[in-house]
């Protein structure tokens, strides 16, 4: 079955928390990970926000997850279009699926005349895959001790 995108609906939201509290527990393995409440929290105020949030589905199950915005850096530069988070769980990573969110992401930005600014963790592949699909490379890391 193919992978396909839309948008985030109400039906959603239990999957997407559990999604970014194991987005959390993966990359800041090193670091005391808050109980799932506070996720809750969280992805109700990219709601609030009106964030761009996109899911990733197989057979109707959504199997990843994508929020975006227009960060209009406070006025300190123009504004870009921040993917800040792409998430799929293990077992369709290595899918169509990441490469959907992201490229759903980069469209986004493009159409509204924006540079696409992606957040991911330099140790899990995803700045690879996202220089070599859409040419978009690192202009400086921060690796975190």
């Amino acid at each position: 079955m193919r992978y396909q995108l839309r948008q985030f609906q109400l039906d959603d939201y239990e999957t997407v928390v559990r999604m970014i509290h194991e987005l959390y527990k993966e990359t800041m393995s090193h670091k005391v990970i808050n109980p799932i409440y506070f996720y809750y929290k969280e992805v109700m105020e990219w709601i609030n926000r009106g964030y761009h949030i996109i899911v990733a589905t197989r057979d109707n199950k959504v199997v990843g997850f994508s929020m975006s915005y227009v960060n209009d850096t406070r006025g300190l530069t123009e504004s870009i279009y921040q993917c800040e988070y792409c998430y799929v769980d293990k077992e369709y990573r290595n899918t169509r699926a990441s490469h959907l969110l992201y490229n759903n992401a980069f469209n986004k930005g493009k159409d509204l005349g924006l540079m696409v600014s992606v957040t991911n963790s330099i140790d899990n592949g995803m700045s690879d895959m996202v220089e070599k699909h859409f040419g978009h490379s690192p202009k400086f890391t921060i690796m975190e001790g």
